[in-house]
C-alpha cells in the first residue's frame, strides 16, 4: 500500500473516532458539563490534526537534542537519514521506566526519541542502526501509525486523569484516593489495549519483519545487535504489563504516560532482539 494511501486511513480513523466521541458528549451531557467536555474535545481535536508529535513528547517529558551534545551519535543518524533519502529528523532523549527507541511523524518531519540509559549502553555506529530501522518504518508510513496510538492513548489517560485527581483531593480518606487510582488503571488499560489492536496489531511487526529484509547488510547488523537488545525485564504479556503498572500507584500523571507508552509491545522485544 502507498504511502499517501496509509496516511489518508490514519486520518480517516482519526477522523471518525472524534466523531464518534463527539456524538457520544452530545447524547450523554448537557448544561455546563457539555460546554466543558465540548471544549476538551475541540482541543484533542486540534491538538490530534496540527501538533500530535509534539503533543507525544510533552507526555514522555523528552528532552531535544542539539547535534553538539554528542556529535558522534548525530552524524551516525545524519549518515542513516541521508542513505534513506529521508529529511534530517529530530533527536529527542527521555527518562523512562524500559529502554525504548520511537520515531514518531507528522507531515514530512521526523523525531527519533531514545530512552537515555538505551543511548549509555549503545556505541554510535549501533545507535545509528536503530535509527535505520526506526526510519525505514517512518519512510514506509507505518510511523504515524504509532504517533497517533500515543496520542490517543495519552489524551485519554489524562481526560481520566484529571477527574479522579479532583475527587480523591475532595476526600479525606486515603483509601478512597487509593481506590480512585485503581479504577482509573483499571479503565484505561482495556481501552488502550483495544487501540493498540485497531492502529498497530501484531502486523505491524510483521510488515517491520519484511523491511528489514529488503536491507541484508543492515539485516547482518542487527544479528549481531540483538544480544545487546535483550533485557530481563521485558514484560511482553498484556496481564504483566497490567500487573506491573497496577503495581505504581500513586505516581504522577507524567509517569503514568510514560509507563503506558513503553508498556505497548515495541520492535524491541517482538522484532529486533528476537532476530534471527
Amino acid at each position: 500500500m502507498k504511502i499517501g494511501h496509509k496516511f489518508m486511513r490514519i486520518r480517516l480513523f482519526f477522523f471518525t473516532f472524534s466523531l464518534c466521541v463527539l456524538g457520544f458528549l452530545l447524547w450523554t451531557l448537557s448544561g455546563f458539563f457539555l460546554g466543558l467536555a465540548l471544549m476538551l474535545w475541540g482541543l484533542f481535536f486540534c491538538a490530534g490534526l496540527l501538533f500530535r508529535d509534539k503533543v507525544v513528547l510533552s507526555f514522555l517529558r523528552a528532552r531535544q537534542w542539539q547535534s553538539a551534545d554528542q556529535v558522534e551519535i548525530f552524524e551516525a543518524i545524519l549518515h542513516q537519514a541521508y542513505k534513506l533519502d529521508l529529511p534530517i529528523p529530530e533527536i529527542y532523549t527521555y527518562h523512562g521506566f524500559f529502554q525504548r527507541a520511537y520515531v514518531f511523524s507528522r507531515s514530512k518531519k521526523l523525531t527519533l526519541v531514545f530512552d537515555s540509559r538505551l543511548i549509555q549502553r549503545l556505541t554510535p555506529k549501533e545507535i545509528g542502526i536503530l535509527s535505520f530501522f526506526l526510519m525505514i518504518e517512518a519512510k514506509a508510513g507505518m510511523s504515524s501509525r504509532r504517533t497517533l496510538l500515543f496520542y490517543m492513548a495519552g489524551a485519554l489517560q489524562t481526560f481520566f486523569h484529571i477527574p479522579v485527581t479532583l475527587l480523591a483531593k475532595l476526600q479525606k480518606h486515603t483509601r478512597f484516593g487509593e481506590a480512585l487510582q485503581w479504577w482509573e488503571d483499571y479503565l484505561i488499560l482495556p481501552w488502550s489495549e483495544m487501540m493498540f489492536n485497531l492502529l498497530l496489531s501484531k502486523k505491524f511487526f510483521k510488515e517491520s519483519r519484511k523491511l528489514i529484509k529488503r536491507y541484508p547488510i543492515e539485516e547482518a547488523e542487527l544479528k549481531i545487535l540483538r544480544h545487546k537488545l535483550m533485557s530481563s525485564n521485558e514484560l511482553t504479556s498484556f496481564s504483566h504489563r497490567s500487573a506491573y503498572r497496577l503495581g505504581h500507584q500513586g505516581r504522577s500523571l507524567g509517569r503514568k504516560l510514560i509507563l503506558l507508552m513503553e508498556f505497548f509491545p515495541h520492535e524491541i522485544e517482538h522484532v529486533w532482539a528476537k532476530y534471527e
